[in-house]
């Protein structure tokens, strides 16, 4: 009997813990800097998860509310510990504009004409070839339609089993190409860089049932079993 209550306890704290469990690399505000190397007017939230969708990392881009600057979001970029980019493919697309992919690029610096170009930046190493560049739209939007939040899935269609495992370094660096940018002092658009992703995986995390609720769980197991023993007699 004690076997028996102990598990359905053990089962019950392992789907608490569990459930609210998601692995995440983030590329986020303050880091973004801009082509001269200082900090961007611009600053963007990137989220990429593995548990959106099996199979898949899912990328979440969104202007941060705190930008002091808006603009067009032409090209995304991500660099990777994967030796192959093109070990995955790009479904689900979505951007608050409407505007749809028109290129995907792997190892290039750039990804089509209108201002795309990475590999100009300076300081120089900032700049040059990415894994992958997603294109959005064309030349850049006018003010009145400015792509700022957008999300996609990365489906992997590698040689491994399964998705490799997102870990605190699977993605290295993360690119931003904006036009027709609104409020910046200096610069009617703008190349972004991020080498500063930050990760975080709750399963990692000793003590995943805070101790007062563990203290609970455990009381109201030892009133079951003694429970159980009183009818038993």
């Amino acid at each position: 009997m004690f076997f028996k209550g102990f598990s359905a306890l053990a089962i019950a704290t392992i789907g608490l813990a569990s459930s609210a469990s998601a692995a995440t690399v983030e590329f986020t505000t303050p880091d973004w800097t801009n082509q001269d190397g200082v900090q961007s007017s611009i600053q963007y939230d990137v989220i990429i998860d593995d548990t959106t969708k099996a199979g898949s990392y899912h990328v979440d881009v969104s202007i941060n509310a705190g930008s002091t600057a808006t603009g067009d979001a032409l090209l995304f970029a991500l660099d990777s510990i994967f030796n192959e980019a093109t070990d995955f493919v790009i479904s689900g697309f979505s951007s608050n504009t409407g505007d749809a992919i028109t290129g995907i690029c792997y190892d290039q610096s750039g990804c089509g004409q209108g201002g795309g170009d990475f590999g100009s930046a300076t300081p120089s190493k900032l700049g040059g070839p990415f894994d992958l560049i997603v294109r959005i739209g064309s030349q850049g939007g006018g003010a009145q339609s400015l792509n700022t939040n957008f999300s996609f899935d990365l489906d992997y269609v590698g040689p491994l089993a399964s998705l490799p495992g997102l870990q605190g370094f699977t993605f290295t660096r993360a690119g931003m190409r904006v036009q027709t940018v609104l409020n910046d002092p200096i610069n009617t658009s703008l190349k972004l860089f991020n080498d500063d992703p930050n990760f975080d995986d709750p399963n990692i995390v000793v003590d995943d049932v805070p101790l007062p609720a563990a203290g609970w769980m455990l009381i109201a197991a030892l009133g079951g079993i003694g429970a159980m023993k009183r009818r038993k007699g």
